[in-house]
């Protein structure tokens, strides 16, 4: 009786815990309407033995993954023309498709970062090395597939099983160090295009005496520069895809060769000799045919929304060649001169992210991210005026005090235009000064009182990078600790 009696206890705590399962990976459906997939966690029955064996499995997997994907990515930057790499994977990276509704959805894995690193890869091979061969579709696939295994093994490869004996606080410091990391190497945009553009013009052009002195240009000329790059190239990039929306409606082959070339201004004779290619191949199927088309079109024209001519980009800007000159000397690299930056350090501290451009002739420069530099527009200009500082060109103030100054006076001159758009202005008063204190700005509605305080600051590129000792130090200096205020001196000082 007993034993029948386990045995039902047993089965009963299978049925619960197979019940428990179930609920666990249910979908269930959200009252905002989206389809949440909640999963078991993996780990939660997991020893701590084998917790370590996991992690450490997984380093040394990745570790492999790594050192074998890169050396097999830069075999194949060295044999291949690593122009037409990089503007394939920019475009198939960097640009979406629009329908008629909305932008069209999907599941690229490929971003920005991808295409940094694998500039940057580029860079670190001398021309010389290069082979230059033409590369296929196969190739250009191995490529996209490669620079995502390398970022993600890059992830994974640091991990250590050592973290299990840390304390709780320690490995809070860690997810912490980690979230970071992972934002410096991904994460790009600090606000939509326009205020990223205003805000550094306002900011930067207030040193346009100094910038002119020393590069013979001022913030404006840099910005209006890159901006008219990603107005360009965003226009040929269109163009392209318009091309092959107008040849995906046509069925008929001849139709689709003939209207390729006439798209292109192509000769007849070219489009000839194409169709006895797919003749003599008995190549009909029209998908098939598209993407040959759009492989040879990679080959020889996509290359060119990326490349641009000095004399042309001065004439659409109405600005002197000089000045053009100037900002691409300043914001170029040409094929070799990473050779001995280290690799591992391309991912946390990639040098193409303050000069984008790369040089391939005397009249004209290759650039297949143009928006990369209003991703990093702050450091780009901070570098440009810390290299006046360093050859002691600023006389009144040092560049960290005068640039400092600039950017706190900005921040309070934003918070009051703001605050006086939603307030009334007359109750508005900026630097109030009482007894021992001082506030940046105070609004009154009625009887209260609002105070606002402006407060930034800056995280060191080796705290950006994770470095434990920096990145603690920044963190504290810029949590702010506000000391207590008695609440009768507020009132009595109102």
């Amino acid at each position: 009786m007993g034993t029948n009696n386990r045995q039902r206890r047993k089965e009963k705590q299978a049925r619960i815990k197979k019940k428990k399962q179930q609920k666990n990976t249910v979908k269930r459906k959200t009252s905002s309407g989206m389809k949440v997939h909640i999963l078991e966690n993996p780990f939660a029955n997991i020893s701590e033995d084998n917790r370590r064996k996991i992690i450490d499995e997984i380093q040394k997997v990745n570790e492999k993954d790594y050192s074998e994907s890169l050396v097999r990515l830069q075999e194949i930057l060295r044999e291949y023309n690593p122009i037409v790499i990089l503007s394939f994977i920019a475009n198939y990276g960097l640009t979406i498709g629009v329908g008629e509704d909305s932008i069209q959805e999907h599941t690229r894995q490929i971003h920005q970062a991808h295409v940094e690193i694998c500039q940057a890869f580029i860079l670190q091979i001398e021309v010389e090395n290069f082979n230059n061969k033409t590369p296929t579709s196969e190739i250009l696939q191995i490529v996209l597939d490669l620079l995502e295994k390398i970022i993600l093994s890059n992830q994974f490869k640091n991990q250590e099983s050592s973290i299990l004996d840390l304390p709780k606080n320690e490995i809070n410091i860690r997810k912490v160090r980690d979230y970071v990391i992972s934002h410096t190497q991904v994460v790009r945009n600090w606000g939509n295009f326009n205020q990223v553009k205003t805000i550094s013009n306002e900011i930067y052009s207030k040193m346009d005496d100094l910038l002119l002195k020393k590069y013979k240009f001022t913030a404006s000329n840099v910005i209006d520069f890159f901006n008219y790059l990603v107005n360009i190239t965003e226009e040929r990039n269109t163009a392209t895809f318009n091309i092959f929306r107008e040849l995906k409606k046509i069925k008929n082959i001849n139709d689709l060769v003939y209207k390729y070339h006439e798209l292109i201004n192509s000769n007849k004779s070219e489009a000839e000799g194409l169709l006895n290619y797919l003749n003599n191949n008995n190549v009909s199927n029209q998908e098939e045919i598209l993407m040959l088309l759009y492989s040879y079109h990679t080959v020889q024209y996509l290359p060119k929304n990326y490349i641009f001519d000095y004399h042309e980009i001065a004439k659409d800007l109405k600005i002197d060649e000089d000045i053009i000159e100037s900002i691409i000397e300043n914001f170029f690299y040409i094929f070799g001169d990473l050779k001995d930056f280290k690799t591992e350090h391309i991912f946390l501290a990639n040098p193409i992210w303050t000069k984008p451009i790369i040089l391939i002739s005397k009249k004209d420069f290759f650039c297949p991210m143009p928006q990369l530099f209003f991703s990093f527009i702050l450091k780009s200009f901070d570098n440009l005026i810390e290299q006046i500082e360093k050859e002691e060109l600023i006389i009144d103030k040092k560049y960290k005090e005068k640039l400092s100054d600039i950017k706190s006076k900005y921040l309070e001159d934003k918070i009051e235009e703001i605050v006086k758009t939603r307030f009334p202005q007359e109750n508005t008063v900026r630097s109030l000064h009482w007894e021992e204190f001082e506030n940046d700005l105070v609004t009154i509605i009625d009887n209260y009182i609002i105070i606002f305080e402006a407060k930034s600051g800056k995280i060191t590129e080796p705290a950006l990078r994770g470095s434990p000792d920096r990145l603690k130090k920044k963190i504290n200096e810029l949590l702010t600790q506000l000391s207590h205020i008695d609440s009768n001196k507020i009132t009595n000082s109102s």
